[in-house]
Order: structure tokens, then C-alpha cells, then sequence
């Protein structure tokens, strides 16, 4: 970023507040961080009596987990921040390989530096443009840690056609979909969590914090989703009205019928790094 000729405020050994008061100080333009923590960021700056909205941050750069590429989280981070949001792809084995462009059709992929391709998780044979399936890695240009065919976890589902800014970079459209170990099986049915963060992130009645509880495979228990109002001004009718589209939601989109539980608000925890959402019963 430096050699961009950008100036870097760096953050690292400050508390939130800190953070957003450097922000201000220096007046940021672009903030980068994981979906999870730019949204906590806003919940303490709204604390805080900071005016986001009105700040000089203008882009906001999402990595580290799904959000950026899940249309209603990416739309409540611009609406907090009142900033554009790109999506920023990579791993700590290979590095940066992905970024979004101004059009917002899906993320590309540095062909110039790795050689991308989408494989079954489970027989590792290659898949045809489109369906979705586990990235591997080649990078063509690390010395220090040099990676064939590294298999990185993220589900995809690539896209060879041009894209309207003009670069013929191959295109990851949606982003990552969701993480081959995170995808989960219940009641004979494939769920990604991002796909139940969307639909809870498309309802104004819950904060954009959640935990998704699976039960054990045959316990006859159904899935539950522990949620947060979105504020106190929040009815408990309006919270009830609220639950009931989101269980038909699910019912339609996903085809599981979910429990929803309603706790305090800040009950949840908050996450300053990758947030951790899934909770597995024994």
C-alpha cells in the first residue's frame, strides 16, 4: 500500500475506541478488517457518539471471512459506515490472490501471480466452469513458501466471461460461498452458514450478531439460531413478526425448519478477529 503511495495507519495493540478515535484523528478513508469486526466497530462507534456516516471513510475492504461477498452483510456494512464495500480474498499459506473491482460482479483472481483451479472436495476431480467446488492454489511467484496445487478450503464457483471494468481475470462469482469445513449436513440437506447469515442480515429487527447451534445428527432437535434486537426501540410484536419470516425464510430457501431464540442485546459475543458463529453440540 505504501509503494501505492497510500499512507498506512496502523492499528495493531489498540482497543476498539482507539481505533475509531485514530480513525478520526487522522481521517481514515479506507478501512479494512473482517466483515465481523467492521460491524462491531460501527455497534461501539454508534455507542461512542461517533458519527461513521459522516466520517471521511469512504471504502471499507472486507477479508478474512465470508461478508463481503453476502449481499444483505455487505449491504448493512455500507449503510453503517454510509462507505463502499469490497471484497479482498486470500490465505496466510498463499497470500492475497482476489479482490473486487468497482462493478461488483463477483471477485477476481490475480491469474498473474497464481493458477487457479475448482476440484470435488471429495473425489479431486476438476470442475466445470460454474459449478461450485473447493479452490486450489499454484503461486506462480512466492519464494519463501512456493505451494502446488494448495488446497484452500474455500468453495467457489468460477466465471471466464469479461467483466464490464474490462479485465479478463477469471472471476469467483459470489465470492467464496462458504468453507468446505463449514458446510454441514442436517436433515439430508447441504447448508452454508452464510447462507443463514443472509437471510437473518436481511431482517432490520436483529443486530448482525447471531450464533447458529447444530444439534447432534438423530437427536430429533432442530436447528437453532440465537439472535439479538436490533435495538431497545425493537417491539417484542415487531420481534415476533420477525421470527416467524425468518423461519419461513429458511423454510423456503434452505428447506429446514429452524428454532430462533431472542437474548439480550450485547449478550452475544463480539469479535475483534474471524468471527466464530457455528456452535456444535456433542
Amino acid at each position: 500500500m505504501e509503494r501505492a503511495g497510500l499512507m498506512v495507519i496502523p492499528g495493531g495493540g489498540m482497543g476498539s475506541k482507539d481505533r475509531l478515535k485514530a480513525m478520526m484523528d487522522w481521517g481514515a478513508t479506507v478501512v479494512c478488517g473482517t466483515p465481523s469486526y467492521l460491524l462491531y466497530l460501527a455497534e461501539t462507534a454508534r455507542k461512542s457518539g461517533i458519527d461513521l456516516p459522516h466520517s471521511p471513510v469512504r471504502k471499507l475492504v472486507a477479508a478474512g471471512e465470508p461478508g463481503a461477498a453476502v449481499l444483505a452483510t455487505k449491504k448493512a456494512m455500507e449503510a453503517q459506515w454510509s462507505a463502499e464495500c469490497f471484497d479482498d480474498l486470500g490465505s496466510t499459506e498463499g497470500g492475497n490472490f482476489g479482490y473486487e473491482c468497482l462493478v461488483h460482479r463477483g471477485t477476481h483472481v490475480n491469474e498473474g501471480m497464481f493458477l487457479a483451479e475448482v476440484v470435488d472436495s471429495e473425489t479431486l476431480e476438476p470442475l466445470a466452469d460454474g459449478e461450485a467446488g473447493e479452490l486450489t492454489l499454484t503461486n506462480l511467484c512466492s519464494e519463501s513458501m512456493p505451494l502446488i496445487r494448495y488446497r484452500t478450503g474455500d468453495l467457489v464457483r468460477f466465471n471466464r466471461n469479461s467483466c464490464e471494468c474490462g479485465r479478463t481475470h477469471l472471476r469467483l462469482d459470489g465470492g467464496v460461498l462458504g468453507r468446505a469445513d463449514d458446510m454441514f449436513q442436517f436433515a439430508g440437506v447441504n447448508i452454508f452458514p452464510s447462507q443463514v447469515q443472509n437471510l437473518l442480515h436481511e431482517l432490520d429487527e436483529f443486530s448482525q450478531e447471531y450464533q447458529l447451534i447444530i444439534p447432534p445428527l438423530g437427536s430429533g432437535r432442530h436447528i437453532k439460531v440465537r439472535v439479538e434486537p436490533a435495538h431497545e426501540g425493537v417491539s417484542p410484536e415487531r420481534l415476533k413478526q420477525a421470527c416467524a419470516l425468518f423461519v419461513e425464510s429458511v423454510k423456503y430457501r434452505i428447506t429446514i425448519t429452524p428454532e430462533v431464540e431472542i437474548v439480550e442485546i450485547g449478550s452475544l459475543p463480539r469479535f475483534e478477529g474471524k468471527g466464530k458463529h457455528i456452535i456444535r453440540e456433542e
